[in-house]
């Protein structure tokens, strides 16, 4: 290879990475760590709307004692922010299935951001699968009951995420200043 010139980058499968491939730093294609990566980062945006929402609608006092508290516990107060200002029920019924959708999301995100990581090969089907465990759940061999994520899972979960974010900006009046592109 010429010096100064990238390898090709073989094309990915949308919902699964080949086995033993890793791409270049800054490759756009989809991996494992990659999509970890966007995957806390956009829950990080949304946990972050949250506090926006927050902070325009309820007291300094108030606010300074929620945002030392866990992401759940705004939601919940955000909910109860949004019930009491509310008049249409649909309006209600509406944000109640976004909080549902979010509580599927925020289980994902505390398991990879609490659990120890290890992948593995399914054997029935031949995919690779993130088992996320935690220290309780270490003696349990083959950690049936620990949260098992494929490729595709996390690629679905990651893009659930990602189609919330207009709506908690939305809710929050959170208008973004630029667009930033990555090299």
């Amino acid at each position: 290879m010429p010096p100064n010139s990238q390898p090709d980058v073989p094309p990915i499968p949308k919902d699964r990475p080949p086995e033993n491939w890793s791409p270049p730093a800054f490759c756009d294609c989809p991996t494992w760590s990659g999509l970890l990566g966007n995957f806390l980062l956009g829950f990080g945006s949304l946990d972050y709307l949250v506090t926006f929402f927050l902070k325009s609608r309820l007291s300094e006092r108030e606010f300074a004692k929620l945002r030392e508290r866990g992401f759940k516990e705004r939601l919940d107060r955000m909910t109860k922010v949004i019930r009491e200002a509310a008049a249409d029920p649909e309006e209600i019924d509406r944000f109640d299935e976004l909080t549902r959708r979010v509580d599927i999301i925020r289980d994902v995100r505390n398991h990879v951001a609490h659990a120890h990581l290890y992948g593995t090969i399914n054997p029935d089907t031949g995919e690779p699968v993130i088992t996320l465990f935690t220290a309780k759940d270490a003696d349990m061999g083959l950690f049936l009951e620990a949260r098992h994520v494929t490729f595709k899972e996390l690629v679905q979960t990651n893009n659930d995420l990602l189609d919330l974010l207009p709506n908690f900006q939305a809710l929050a009046g959170y208008e973004q200043q630029f667009e930033m592109e990555l090299p």
